[in-house]
């Protein structure tokens, strides 16, 4: 379609490209259950997303992520979002961020029913980040 623009009006003002490649990684990311993040020329990060991801790994072992964004393009952010019991899965996720190369407060276990005390030693204890409900939107915020 790019080349038949080109061909029917010439040279393509940046806008046109820029329409362009959006609508082409729409069209990619679409079977990989991506989803666009918008932003404007002046957001503080650029974020890519995508939820519900499986991985597949050579062992045959496969885990499934809830939440992975990329921020500009380069730093991983991963977020798992529990309820209840969750600490007979913490040897995964350990197992995970170490395979994975994701400093801890970038891997971050989002669980309801953790108070702000309880989260912080849960972070020590587990190399990963805890946080609640309450606590995961100020963690985010300096992350950024």
């Amino acid at each position: 379609m790019h080349q038949e623009l080109i061909d029917r009006f010439g040279q393509l003002p940046v806008p046109a490209h820029a329409l362009l490649d959006s609508h082409r990684l729409r069209i990619m990311a679409k079977p990989l259950g991506i989803i666009k993040v918008d932003a404007s020329a002046d957001a503080i990060a650029e974020f890519s997303c995508a939820r519900n991801l499986n991985l597949s790994y050579q062992s045959g072992k496969k885990r499934e992520i809830d939440v992975f964004f990329l921020i500009n393009k380069t730093r991983p952010l991963y977020i798992e979002c529990k309820t209840g019991e969750f600490r007979q899965d913490l040897d995964k996720y350990v197992a995970l961020r170490k395979r994975l190369g994701i400093e801890q407060k970038y891997f971050i276990l989002c669980v309801a029913d953790l108070d702000t005390e309880q989260s912080k030693g849960q972070s020590a204890m587990h190399g990963m980040t805890f946080v609640n409900v309450q606590t995961l939107g100020q963690h985010l915020s300096t992350l950024i």
